[in-house]
C-alpha cells in the first residue's frame, strides 16, 4: 500500500520522481567510506552485515561500485560487471584481467579506484601494491588500445563522483537516457512491490514513527546533524508526504491504525475527554512496552491519581526494539513512573537448574541488564545443554543425530521445538524428520515466535556467524535511529537476550548447533569459558572434524578458508566473507591436505601434522613465494600472481 503511494506521488511530481530515483539509486544502503576502517577484518565485518547489492541484485565488492552500477542502471546504460578483459593477459605473474565495467554498446572500460586525491588507499589496503596494479591495469588498456574511464573513492566523499562520471561518460560518447521509476522497478522485478526494500523502510519508519510519539522538526533536527551524507535528509523529504497522504486518507475513509489508537485515547485522556474507572491497572509483558503505549499509561495515571498500576515483565526477554518496544521503561522503572517496590518472581516451573544456570549466565554478560537469580523446581543430573559442532553441508545429519539421542530418553508424545533465527531456517527435510521419529512431537518456531511457549526439548539451529547468523548481523537501518529508541551499547544485547529465549524453551534439554567452518560469537564465547562460566556438553561430528582439518582461520577477517578448485580443476583455498575478502592460499605443497596460511612469520601448513613452511613475499607481505618455472628456468614468484596483485619474483637460485 505505501509503495503504491509512493509511486503515485511520483507520478504527479517530478521533484519527488527525482528524489526517488536518486535515492532507490545511492542512499537505499547506508555509506560508510572505506576510509574509516583501519584494518581489513572491521571493513570486510562491515560489508557482510549489509551484503551489498545493486538494484539488478548482482553481489559487489563495495558500496562505491554499487552506486557506479546503480548510476550506469538508472541512465539506461548497459554494463556487465567485472567481465573478462576481450585480450588475454594471463601470464606467469597475472590472471586474466576482469574490469570492474565493461560497457559493451560503447566498447567502453570503467574502473574504479579506491584512493584519495593523493593516490592514497584507506589504511587496509597496502599501497605500493595497489599502485601498482593501477599502473599495470592502465598499461594494458594503453597496450591493447581499449578505452577506459575512471572514477576514485575520493570522489565519493566530497559528492562530485556523479557529475565527474557524467562528464567522462559523455567525452566518451555514451548517451544517457535516464529511465523511468517504472523501468527502474521492473529490473527488480524478482521481489514482489510490498517487499521491496523501500517499501519495507518507509513501512518500518512510518509505524515506528507513530510508535515513538516524535515530531517532524525534532525528525529533521536529528537528520541535520546525523554524519551520512545527508541521506537522512532525503529519506524525510521522501517519506513525510507518504505519511501525510496515508493520514489523509484514513481521516477521509474515517479509519485509524492500531498506533493512532493508543495516541489518539492518550490525547482524550489528557484533554479531559475520558476519566479512568480503574483503580488497579495491570500491564502484563511490560519489557514489550514502547513509548507511545507508555505515555497512554501514564495519561491512565494522571487521569485518576490515586489508581495503582503492576506490571510484569523480564528484561531478559526484551527483544522487540524493532518494533518500538524501549527497555529502559523496564529497566528504569523509576524513573519513567515514580517511586515503585519491586516483587521477584524467581521461582520457574519451565526449565531445570542446569539450563537455568546456563542462560542465566549468558544473559548477565550484559551488566546493564536486572541481576537476578533464578530458581527452579526441577534439577537435572549432568549439563541440560549440548552444543553440537557440524561440518559445512552436515545440519541435517546433525540435527538427525540430537533427534536420536532425544528419542532414546523421552516417553512417547515428548514435544521437541526447532527454533531458528528466520523462518527460512526451517530444515527442508522437517517433514522426514517426523517421519523417522513418531514418537516426538515436532514443531518449528522462529525465535521471536518461541517467546511464551515451551516444550520438553529444544534444538537452536544455524548458530552461525553472517548477516543471517545468530546473532544476526543484519542490523536496523540507520535511518530507523531517527525513531527508534536509543540502542544499547553493549554488543549485540537485544540478540543475547533473544538466544536466552530460545535456550530457555525447553524443559528438559537445549540442543545448540552451529557449523564449525563459521561459529557465531556467541558460541566463540562459549568455547572460551567452558567450564568456568558455563557448563555444557559438547560434541564435534565426525563430518565436523573432517571440515574443520581441511580449513583454516582467515588471517585477514572473521571467515574460514576453505577448499576450492578453479576452471580448470586446480585446488585452492578462498575464504568464506568473499567477495568482500579476497584472501586465498595454496594448497601445501608438501603434505596436499591443507592450506598454506599466512601469518606474522612466512606461511605455515594449516595441518599441525605436516608444519611446511614457505617464506612470504616481501613486497606484498601477503602472498609466499613458490617456485615456477619460466623461459629463463626456475625462479621464486609471489602467489599473488595469480589474482593480477603482486609481481614479485627473484632468482630460482637465490635462497628463500
Amino acid at each position: 500500500y505505501l509503495m503504491a503511494q509512493v509511486q503515485d506521488l511520483a507520478r504527479a511530481d517530478a521533484r519527488y520522481n527525482a528524489k526517488l530515483i536518486r535515492f532507490l539509486a545511492f542512499h537505499l544502503t547506508p555509506y560508510v567510506a572505506q576510509g574509516r576502517f583501519k584494518t581489513k577484518r572491521e571493513y570486510v565485518h562491515h560489508l557482510n552485515q549489509l551484503e551489498i547489492r545493486t538494484l539488478r541484485g548482482e553481489k559487489v565488492r563495495s558500496q562505491e561500485e554499487a552506486a557506479i552500477a546503480n548510476y550506469l542502471a538508472i541512465n539506461g546504460v548497459e554494463y556487465a560487471y567485472e567481465a573478462y578483459y576481450k585480450r588475454e593477459t594471463a601470464t606467469a605473474l597475472h590472471s586474466q584481467y576482469r574490469p570492474d565495467f565493461y560497457l559493451p554498446e560503447e566498447d567502453l572500460y570503467l574502473e574504479h579506484f579506491a584512493i584519495d586525491e593523493h593516490g592514497k588507499t584507506p589504511p587496509f589496503i597496502d599501497q605500493q601494491q595497489y599502485s601498482e596494479g593501477i599502473k599495470w591495469k592502465r598499461d594494458l588498456h594503453n597496450q591493447y588500445g581499449t578505452r577506459l574511464i575512471e572514477t576514485y573513492s575520493h570522489e565519493f566523499r566530497d559528492g562530485s563522483v556523479f557529475e565527474a562520471l557524467e562528464t567522462r561518460l559523455r567525452d566518451a560518447g555514451v548517451t544517457l537516457n535516464p529511465i523511468s521509476l517504472a523501468e527502474l522497478l521492473a529490473q527488480t522485478a524478482d521481489q514482489k512491490a510490498d517487499a521491496h526494500p523501500f517499501a519495507k523502510l518507509v513501512g518500518n519508519f512510518v509505524n515506528l514513527l507513530k510508535s515513538s510519539a516524535k515530531d517532524w522538526a525534532s525528525l529533521r533536527g536529528a537528520a541535520r546533524v546525523a554524519e551520512d551524507g545527508g541521506r537522512s535528509l532525503a529519506f524525510l523529504d521522501l517519506v513525510e508526504p507518504v505519511f501525510t497522504r496515508y493520514n489523509a486518507t484514513m481521516r477521509a475513509q474515517n479509519e485509524v491504525d492500531f498506533n493512532d489508537m493508543i495516541n489518539e485515547a492518550a490525547r482524550a485522556l489528557d484533554a479531559g475527554q475520558y476519566r479512568s474507572p480503574y483503580l488497579y491497572i495491570l500491564v502484563d509483558e511490560f519489557q514489550d512496552i514502547s513509548l507511545s503505549r507508555a505515555n497512554m499509561l501514564r495519561a491512565l495515571l494522571r487521569s485518576r491519581p490515586e489508581a495503582g498500576v503492576f506490571c510484569v515483565g523480564d528484561d531478559w526477554q526484551a527483544i522487540f526494539r524493532f518494533t518500538g518496544s524501549d527497555i529502559s521503561l523496564t529497566s528504569a522503572f523509576d524513573q519513567q513512573f515514580g517511586q515503585a517496590r519491586t516483587v521477584a518472581l524467581d521461582l520457574t516451573f519451565r526449565f531445570n537448574d542446569k539450563i537455568s544456570a546456563f542462560a542465566s549466565a549468558f544473559v548477565m554478560k550484559n551488566e546493564a541488564q536486572v541481576k537476578k537469580t533464578i530458581r527452579t523446581l526441577t534439577r537435572a543430573e549432568g549439563p541440560a545443554v549440548t552444543l553440537v559442532q557440524h561440518g559445512k553441508d552436515s545440519n541435517e545429519a546433525a540435527i538427525e543425530t540430537c533427534l536420536a539421542a532425544i528419542g532414546a530418553r523421552a516417553e512417547a508424545g515428548a514435544t521437541v521445538y526447532m527454533l531458528g533465527r528466520y523462518g527460512f531456517n526451517q530444515p527442508k527435510l522437517f517433514s522426514e524428520f517426523q517421519r523417522r521419529h513418531p514418537k516426538l512431537r515436532l514443531e518449528y518456531h522462529t525465535a521471536h515466535g518461541s517467546k511464551g511457549k515451551e516444550a520438553d526439548y529444544a534444538l537452536v539451529l544455524d548458530v552461525s556467524e553472517g548477516k543471517h547468523g545468530f546473532p544476526s548481523l543484519m542490523d536496523d537501518d540507520p535511518l530507523l535511529s531517527l525513531v527508534l529508541p536509543t540502542r544499547e551499547a553493549f554488543p549485540h544485547a537485544e540478540e543475547r537476550r533473544l538466544f536466552y529465549v530460545a535456550v530457555t524453551r525447553a524443559r528438559h534439554h537445549t540442543y545448540i548447533l552451529a557449523p564449525i567452518h563459521a561459529p557465531s560469537v556467541f558460541v566463540r564465547e562459549m568455547l572460551e569459558k567452558q567450564g568456568t562460566d558455563y557448563e555444557f556438553e559438547h560434541l564435534v561430528t565426525a563430518q565436523a572434524s573432517k571440515d574443520l582439518a581441511a580449513s583454516a582461520p582467515c588471517p585477514t577477517c572473521d571467515g574460514r578458508l576453505l577448499p576450492r578448485a578453479s576452471k580448470g580443476g586446480e585446488p585452492y583455498y578462498q575464504c568464506t566473507s568473499q567477495p568482500y575478502c579476497e584472501e586465498r592460499a595454496n594448497v601445501c605443497e608438501t603434505c596436499r591436505r591443507a592450506p598454506m596460511v599466512r601469518q606474522q612469520q612466512g606461511h605455515r601448513c594449516a595441518d599441525a601434522a605436516c608444519g611446511a613452511q614457505a617464506q612470504t613475499c616481501p613486497r606484498c607481505g601477503i602472498g609466499q613465494l613458490t617456485l615456477r618455472s619460466g623461459r629463463k628456468g626456475a625462479f621464486w614468484g609471489c602467489s599473488n600472481y595469480q589474482r593480477g596483485l603482486c609481481g614479485y619474483t627473484q632468482n630460482g637460485a637465490a635462497s628463500r
